[in-house]
């Protein structure tokens, strides 16, 4: 009666094992792909400043003009959402 027991809770302690390091892989995958976006989108941040810089200043004051709703004068992360999705239309559309 004890051995078996002993492999009830054998068996129960290996299915709990396995149910653990499924889930943690199934958190490590979800936490790269997060790591990855997010690497992306300071990259696309840092892509949108410099191009942003390199501008004619008739283009600049256009997206400003356009897409700078609160008047500060700079392209926050809300705004630049939108100049994108506009710009994305434009493509599709041309």
């Amino acid at each position: 009666m004890k051995n078996l027991i002993n492999k009830f809770l054998l068996g129960i302690l290996i299915v709990l094992t396995t149910v653990l390091i499924v889930n943690a892989d199934e958190k490590r995958e979800l936490f790269k792909k997060d790591i990855k976006n997010k690497k992306s989108e300071f990259k696309n941040k840092d892509n949108f400043k410099k191009r942003f810089d390199n501008m004619s200043s008739e283009r600049k004051d256009f997206i400003l003009d356009e897409f700078d709703s609160d008047g500060d004068g700079n392209i926050n992360e809300e705004e630049r959402k939108k100049l994108k999705k506009r710009m994305e239309e434009y493509r599709k559309n041309n």
